[in-house]
């Protein structure tokens, strides 16, 4: 444990050298501007309760699958990010960057 520690305050000793910061300062300018265009596609969604969500599948899957899982009811919402959803008798908490909100399609 003192070992680990030790290691963190080299880590940090190195960052606060002043050729660090500058080489920070220099670099922020661009994480911003990668931040902005990322956050520029994002669409401004509020979960709540007993609201429908389909999670995006993860790596590959066969062609007859599809992209999405579900739908799922939402039991609980967090502050953090994160979802509590009911996949048929469990509960599972799930990161809302996996969700996608279920709209029906209305018959005319």
């Amino acid at each position: 444990m003192e070992r680990s520690l030790e290691n963190i305050r080299i880590v940090v000793s190195h960052f606060k050298n002043p050729k660090w910061t500058v080489v920070f300062s220099e670099l922020q300018p661009f994480i911003d501007k990668s931040n902005v265009a990322e956050n520029a596609k994002r669409l401004e969604y509020d979960y709540e309760i007993d609201d429908e969500v389909l999670i995006v599948r993860d790596g590959h899957f066969r062609k007859l699958e599809g992209p999405y899982l579900g739908p799922y009811s939402i039991v609980q919402v967090y502050t953090n990010g994160t979802v509590r959803i009911r996949r048929g008798t469990i509960t599972e908490r799930i990161n809302i960057r996996r969700l996608t909100p279920y709209t029906v399609e209305q018959e005319e």
